[in-house]
């Protein structure tokens, strides 16, 4: 087995913003326990480096927060993909577009086939109340970024729809002053283009206006509690997290305590997991009143770690049951198991 780990800035990031991976044990764990042959190669080089890589090589690298870099190493992902398509890519560009994107993890969610919580993903809060006399209240409204909770609402009538368009779409003195001064340096520049007088005014509102990329999912009452589970390979850390008091929401909440969650909820992780295919991913599940399961969001990269760091064990599904497995968790360990449980999964896969 082949790995290329690929750090950026010199540092590998996981979890917060500020965290980290070592990604030096996590080579030498995937070369003395698997016996691998691990490279270290920054993200910046791939490109010049691409032509020695070995042919079916896993290439296991760092995202980030920061837009403009994201940027970078989604279009380096998409150039490799193409470039080099027999690479195994960890995380998959699936789970690198979800980043901070929760508008492409529904869309996403139904590509694979996963129906439940049904989302809708629209590029502004405009498109969205251009339908507004199909929409079911309440909903839960989201913004396509943020975390812990941040930008997400519960939108119980059409009065507090219009009035969240209303606080998106406010601008600043200084905005407003910015907007005036390009639209009349922007009309005078385009005069001798002869444009057509009666879009002109509308069309320069339309493309400067400011967009709010939104999700609207179903809600789905009396929960009192999620069920975060982080899956490395066939290892499930999980925690449950409280609601906040007097909201629906969970994320963000601080209230969590480690235990087993019911068998539904494994088995509906365990049902999705096989539908991601994917080495490493966390993922936030409800479970209402009538045992029915749902798949609020998921994260494939970037995502908090605080399942395995704090955990006392995991649970694997053995021979038809899940069996609870004590041990005190190590990140940098369960990387490196689920990069090799993956590819040793996929090879018997592939030679049966």
């Amino acid at each position: 087995m082949n790995i290329i780990i690929s750090p950026i800035f010199q540092n590998f990031f996981s979890g917060r913003i500020w965290m980290g991976l070592d990604f030096m044990e996590i080579k030498k764990e995937l070369e003395s326990k698997y016996q691998a042959k691990v490279q270290v190669i920054p993200l910046k080089d791939i490109k010049r480096s691409l032509n020695d890589i070995p042919e079916g090589a896993v290439l296991f690298y760092s995202s980030v927060y920061n837009p403009e870099y994201l940027k970078f190493i989604q279009d380096s992902i998409t150039y490799i993909s193409l470039k080099r398509p027999d690479i195994i890519l960890m995380p998959n560009q699936h789970q690198l577009n979800a980043l901070e994107n929760k508008g492409y993890q529904e869309l996403y969610k139904d590509l694979i086939g996963i129906e439940k919580v049904h989302g809708e993903y629209f590029g502004d809060i405009d498109d969205l109340l251009s339908i507004e006399n199909s929409l079911d209240y309440p909903f839960v409204l989201k913004k396509n970024m943020g975390a812990l909770s941040s930008g997400v609402q519960l939108i119980k009538s059409k009065n507090e729809l219009i009035n969240f368009r209303e606080r998106e779409k406010k601008r600043s003195l200084k905005e407003r002053i910015a907007f005036k001064i390009n639209k009349r340096n922007s009309f005078k520049k385009d005069s001798n283009l002869n444009p057509h007088l009666d879009l002109l005014e509308e069309n320069f509102q339309d493309v400067f206006s400011k967009r709010t990329p939104v999700v609207v999912q179903e809600f789905i009452p009396d929960l009192d509690c999620d069920y975060k589970i982080l899956i490395f390979g066939d290892k499930y850390y999980t925690f449950r997290r409280e609601t906040r008091n007097n909201d629906f929401r969970a994320s963000g909440s601080g209230k969590f305590s480690f235990i087993a969650p019911p068998l539904s909820v494994l088995d509906y992780a365990r049902e999705i997991n096989d539908k991601f295919k994917v080495p490493f991913i966390s993922i936030d599940i409800g479970i209402d009143k009538n045992g029915e399961c749902y798949l609020f969001e998921f994260q494939g990269t970037a995502f908090g770690p605080i399942g395995v760091t704090q955990s006392k064990f995991h649970l694997k599904y053995v021979s038809n049951e899940w069996i609870k497995v004590e041990e005190s968790p190590n990140l940098e360990k369960a990387y490196a198991y689920a990069i090799h449980h993956f590819v040793n999964s996929n090879k018997k896969n592939e030679n049966p």
